[in-house]
């Protein structure tokens, strides 16, 4: 029951996080992080061998204050282990409210930096 609460608490806490670092900005969800706006592009998975796309792979498009292109690898890297973890869960809220907002059909395919995986319930 008290492990129970304190993953419900966590759970909030990261949301309550998440919302402070994003908004909507031409119809679009975005994200705030490091001085740069964080964004969504998705790219199609193809099944060849059906000749469809079954889904669809969320990629990071980050841009700073002056609207320059920001690597991921860049932000990812400048980053401490709090600051990373941090950046990939807004980055998935990012993805999946941009995904569900274009109600895309298909699978959502996301990739998680593995930090999370490790340390991210800490």
């Amino acid at each position: 029951m008290m492990a129970e609460r304190r993953e419900m608490a966590c759970a909030v806490s990261a949301v309550t996080t998440i919302e402070r670092y994003s908004d909507i900005r031409a119809g679009r969800h975005v994200g705030h992080f490091g001085g740069c706006l964080i964004g969504s592009v998705f790219q199609p998975i193809f099944n060849l061998g059906q000749r469809q796309t079954v889904g669809f792979e969320a990629l990071l498009r980050a841009h700073d204050d002056l609207g320059r292109r920001v690597p991921p690898q860049d932000l990812f890297q400048s980053s401490s282990e709090p600051d990373c973890i941090l950046l990939d869960r807004l980055c998935r809220a990012v993805h999946v409210r941009n995904f569900l907002a274009d109600a895309a059909a298909g699978l959502l395919f996301l990739n998680v930096n593995p930090h999370v995986s490790i340390r991210g319930r800490r």
